[in-house]
């Protein structure tokens, strides 16, 4: 089986190195009069712990080829570990106060959850809110025979994410205010055309990066003069704890729904 050579390198560093959070300048600051050291220090190693499970179980969902198609088995394996995942994260971050949430989150995602309290989002979500969107399937999309791979991939991530209105606004604006977005998605659609899904799997991160930076819900703010739509899709991501273990859960979902419609994809001859 041939690897992409970069995501050989990602994946070496995700599995032997530790989370971020135990280098995080944040939680490197003076520690409160009330805070326990010993208990900070096992939230810490259990944040650190899930992520790597996280991470794990991402390159699991990437690891076969994307021409298999849907894969069943691999979907309930990925549903079920999910739900443990994000069930300990929760159980880990239990008794955290609100005001130090934010002390336990990964440094690359450091500026989303400042931006999430701007908000109001809270950093860690009600069970009863993110187990009903991590046992959801992957979803299937309604490819129509004009669309490229471009529309098809974003309509994805759209049903991924479970926001209906996200792909519309994009391509409304992918060459206008919303440019920025145009190279990762493109980068992102050409590896999917070309079935590389560990390639697929690295840009998709890029292309939730650029999406979810304070400029980008900025500029979907103002396109739709609604603050509540930009405060909804940070919930959203909430659900699958990508303040403290970034966007593994996240992309493990999206390809999983890149299987799931590989066949309409294939029809279309939209890849290879």
């Amino acid at each position: 089986m041939n690897f992409d050579r970069r995501w050989v390198i990602r994946s070496a560093a995700i599995l032997s190195g530790a989370s971020a959070l135990l280098s995080h300048p944040v939680l490197a600051q003076s520690l409160r009069p009330q805070d326990s050291v010993t208990r900070r220090s096992d939230v810490i190693a259990e944040l650190s712990s899930y992520a790597r499970r996280a991470k794990a179980l991402m390159i699991a969902v990437a690891t076969p080829k994307l021409s298999e198609g849907p894969d069943k088995k691999l979907e309930l394996m990925f549903l079920d570990r999910q739900q443990m995942i994000v069930g300990g994260l929760s159980d880990a971050l239990k008794g955290v106060p609100a005001n130090q949430q934010i002390n336990y989150v990964t440094i690359g995602q450091f500026e989303l959850a400042q931006y999430m309290q701007q908000y109001k989002v809270p950093l860690i979500p009600a069970p009863s809110f993110y187990m009903a969107e991590v046992r959801r399937a992957a979803p299937e999309v309604e490819v129509r025979n004009n669309e490229d791979v471009t529309q098809v991939v974003l309509d994805i991530i759209q049903d991924t994410l479970g926001f209906k209105g996200l792909s519309d606004i994009i391509k409304g604006h992918l060459s206008g205010k919303l440019r920025t977005l145009k190279g990762p998605l493109t980068d992102l659609a050409r590896a999917i055309a070309d079935g590389n899904v560990q390639l697929a799997a690295l840009e998709a991160e890029r292309f939730f990066d650029v999406l979810f930076s304070p400029t980008t819900l900025r500029i979907i703010e103002e396109l739709l003069a609604d603050k509540t739509v930009v405060a909804e899709l940070l919930a959203k991501l909430g659900t699958r704890f990508v303040p403290f273990i970034g966007w593994a859960l996240w992309i493990g979902s999206f390809i999983l729904a890149v299987r799931q419609n590989w066949s309409k994809l294939v029809a279309l001859k939209l890849v290879k």
